[in-house]
């Protein structure tokens, strides 16, 4: 269980989607779906030897408050912003099915 007080990181999850503007040009947009805080932590010692098998140690965990966009979201094109970093959805678990506490992977981008 997560108590509201430990969620102090504020981070946004969005998408690019491609739109055309008044003049009939495709330009890519920049659509927040979500905005919340978080408590954010590293990955544990086992699930670090895993990801780094993979390449992916710089995976973060964030735990935050279930809401039903996050059920709903394309993890192939949703973005996390945090701390002026992005990163790449890699999971959202819905803990216990409950609708209360979600626990959201995300692999840094390497730009």
């Amino acid at each position: 269980m997560q108590h509201s007080s430990q969620a102090t990181e504020q981070f946004a999850i969005s998408v690019t989607e491609t739109v055309v503007d008044d003049l009939g040009d495709q330009v890519e947009i920049e659509r927040i779906l979500f905005r919340g805080f978080a408590k954010v932590s590293n990955l544990n010692s086992r699930e670090f030897w895993e990801a780094s098998a993979l390449g992916s140690e710089q995976t973060r965990k964030f735990f935050t408050r279930w809401f039903p966009v996050l059920d709903e979201i394309d993890l192939d094109k949703a973005r996390i912003s945090w701390r002026g970093k992005t990163l790449s959805i890699t999971s959202v678990d819905n803990v216990d099915m409950r609708n209360e506490t979600v626990i959201i992977r995300a692999k840094e981008v390497r730009k």
